[in-house]
């Protein structure tokens, strides 16, 4: 009787290979079209660190007595 682990490896190995390889088309497809997609960011985006709009920073400490 042949064993079932080395089968179950080679799919495994199998199924992550092809999801690199898919990871990559798309990540060239993108670059050769501009970077269009997930690989460039845009200026307007909610996710571009230079566009959120950041809440006010809040300082903890003694209150003063006036």
């Amino acid at each position: 009787m042949f064993p079932w682990q080395p089968i179950f490896a080679f799919l495994i190995v199998l199924a992550a290979a092809v999801w690199l390889t898919l990871r990559v088309l798309k990540t060239v497809r993108s670059v050769s079209r501009g970077g269009q997609g997930h690989v460039s960011n845009c200026g307007t985006c909610q996710h571009n660190p230079e566009v959120t709009k950041a809440a006010p920073l809040v300082q903890l400490g003694k209150k003063l007595d006036k």
